[in-house]
């Protein structure tokens, strides 16, 4: 037999037929795939970026978007719509619901989940309680802490924010290199 000749089961094709690890494609067809590659990357930093973003708002909004005057102590509207008895305790869980789906979708570890479960649980449970759940709504903060479980830190009351960003946080899209291996110039910081 001779030794040049690879038997047709050792074939680097895969079932579909498609050549794995870019043996036998033609230059174009490399930098296409390439192209494609980066492009999912981006996407799903973007993607991720995006999310990260949107739950910053819904944490703020939730947990501290009122600044009592004359102290440095905010609140939120899901204690205020906890006032609403059972509507606004089930609103308070749908959207702490949405963060854990959110969390899922981001990838987090089984023990990160379990501890956003256990926090949304203690603010249903003992923000259903007349009164009492009211101030405990007041100062648990649910989707900040929940947030944070995830290491992303909540907007405060004190960023600025520009264009749907926070003026004094970095955008991860400009580090991103092109196919040419260059760096993008950096855009403009704006500072208020």
């Amino acid at each position: 037999m001779d030794s040049s000749r690879v038997p047709a089961s050792s074939s680097p094709e895969s079932v579909t037929g498609v050549p794995q690890g870019g043996a036998g494609l033609t230059g174009k067809e490399k930098a296409l795939r390439a192209a494609k590659l980066t492009y999912k990357v981006l996407n799903d930093d973007v993607e991720r970026e995006t999310r990260i973003k949107r739950l910053r708002y819904l944490a703020r909004w939730m947990d501290s978007s009122v600044r009592l005057p004359g102290s440095k102590f905010s609140v939120g509207w899901d204690p205020i719509i906890g006032m609403i008895p059972v509507a606004g305790d089930v609103v308070s869980l749908a959207l702490n619901l949405y963060i854990l789906y959110e969390a899922r979708r981001m990838k987090a570890s089984i023990s990160q989940l379990a501890r956003i479960i256990v926090n949304i649980v203690l603010d249903f449970g003992i923000g259903s309680i007349p009164i009492a759940g009211d101030a405990f709504d007041f100062a648990f903060k649910c989707a900040e802490r929940n947030l944070r479980i995830l290491g992303i830190e909540p907007l405060s009351g004190a960023e600025t924010v520009v264009d749907g960003a926070a003026a004094n946080q970095s955008d991860p899209a400009r580090h991103v290199t092109n196919l040419a291996g260059d760096q993008p110039p950096p855009l403009p910081r704006v500072n208020s």
